[in-house]
């Protein structure tokens, strides 16, 4: 899909507010410690690469993923057509900006302590920026589809935001992909208070409040998973309310069970519950999407994949 100028403006002014975020991030406390350049450079001349551990890790990942859309967007910016030359230019050129990004960044947080400098920050955030140049070469129209349609005023734009938060929230409940990497570390997992086979104890504290608090929070974050259910296997599949709640309730459990792999998750049989219980709320909500003025959700056959489903 050839790109328009206005397109390119807005992926422009994304891409720019997006680095802004980056080195801020990079940066706060924003507590500045002046020192001399020559103090600065030997001291970025000697940095190493750490043994970050188990509970390190989360931090590691998230700084490699915090750069996926650097390289992304800015290799977007870039693919203006789909031959071969462009694409790799834009690749390249992704990266190169994404590398001195990255050791620019690190070098001024030596400047902002108690900030950690190390190459395995510098390593994260260039395999994270690879990852999403990657994508954008890979796939170079779906990105600028999507991002038209959210400019203008197209059809089907509710569909399509809703597709794409069920990829963010998958992506998003396996953050900070901390997975556990030796048996020792399944061991101690085992042994923590980070899962159970109802409800995990760590969270608790002693404090009720937070915990459903967030399986409340858990609940409705999953009601667009429901709505996007029906709207897929509309006219090809018809949910009733038991198929439905053991189909949320599945994709609560693999979530669960992924979690508990993952060293900072909590994992706890309720929580696949609560999935269940958003999966039916979005149902709901898509037996009623008229009423509510989301009828672009409706696809193209205009029959209802949830046709049981009433307010009660």
């Amino acid at each position: 899909m050839p790109s328009t100028p206005s397109t390119r403006f807005h992926i422009l002014a994304f891409a720019v507010a997006y680095t802004l975020f980056v080195i801020y991030g990079s940066l706060v406390p924003l507590d500045f410690h002046p020192q001399t350049w020559d103090q600065a450079w030997e001291t970025f001349q000697h940095i190493r690469l750490l043994n970050v551990g188990t509970q390190g890790r989360a931090d590691w990942v998230a700084n490699g993923v915090l750069y996926i859309p650097v390289g992304f967007l800015i290799a977007t910016l870039f693919t203006r057509s789909k031959r071969h030359s462009t694409l790799v230019l834009a690749f390249i050129g992704s990266l190169l900006f994404s590398f001195t990004l990255a050791v620019t960044v690190e070098f001024s947080q030596l400047f902002f302590p108690p900030r950690t400098v190390s190459i395995n920050d510098v390593a994260a955030e260039f395999i994270g920026s690879t990852v999403g140049a990657f994508i954008a070469v890979r796939w170079p129209d779906q990105f600028r589809s999507f991002f038209s349609m959210l400019t203008g005023n197209p059809d089907r734009l509710v569909a399509r935001i809703l597709k794409t938060y069920a990829i963010g929230y998958v992506a998003f409940s396996l953050f900070p992909y901390d997975f556990l990497v030796s048996v020792q570390e399944l061991k101690w997992k085992l042994d923590s208070n980070s899962w159970g086979w109802l409800i995990a104890m760590e969270p608790v504290h002693g404090n009720i409040a937070l915990p459903l608090a967030k399986l409340f929070a858990e609940t409705l974050a999953v009601i667009p998973l429901g709505l996007i259910l029906c709207q897929l296997t509309a006219g090809r599949q018809s949910w009733s309310p038991t198929r439905l709640f053991i189909a949320g309730g599945s994709f609560g459990l693999i979530i669960e069970i992924a979690q508990f792999f993952i060293v900072s998750g909590i994992s706890q049989g309720l929580s696949v519950l609560t999935r269940a219980a958003g999966i039916y709320l979005g149902a709901l909500l898509w037996r009623h999407r008229t009423r509510l003025h989301l009828s672009r959700l409706a696809s193209d056959s205009g029959d209802s994949a949830c046709p049981w489903v009433s307010f009660i």
